[in-house]
């Protein structure tokens, strides 16, 4: 299964959140139950790492995954912005690719 594309706009000196329902290939939620899942920036593909996201399966919600990165974080991004992915491990040991796509990042003025 090919990972559904999502760019992101990063604002710098903002919390950002994004809340990822998880779905398996005939539109069932799928269950998180022994799985992790981890997403990051950089700036290219296989580039430099900029920035991790904080990754939690949400509690009493199945199937869904809550990523955060935090405005400290976001603040240090470079306004060329890059590339970021979502890469769940099943139980099982199998690695799948959720989410990909290119990160934009809009510069802060108020600190």
């Amino acid at each position: 299964m090919a990972a559904g594309v999502y760019h992101l706009t990063v604002e710098q000196g903002v919390d950002l959140t994004l809340q990822v329902n998880v779905q398996d290939g005939t539109g069932a939620t799928y269950g998180l139950a022994g799985s992790t899942a981890a997403a990051q920036i950089r700036d290219t593909y296989n580039g430099s790492l900029l920035a991790s996201f904080s990754v939690v399966t949400a509690t009493g919600v199945a199937g869904r995954l809550d990523l955060a990165l935090n405005a400290a974080t976001a603040s240090a991004l470079p306004l060329s912005g890059g590339k970021w992915d979502l890469l769940l491990t099943t139980s099982g040991g199998t690695k799948v690719r959720l989410l990909n796509g290119s990160v934009t990042v809009s510069g802060e003025v108020t600190e």
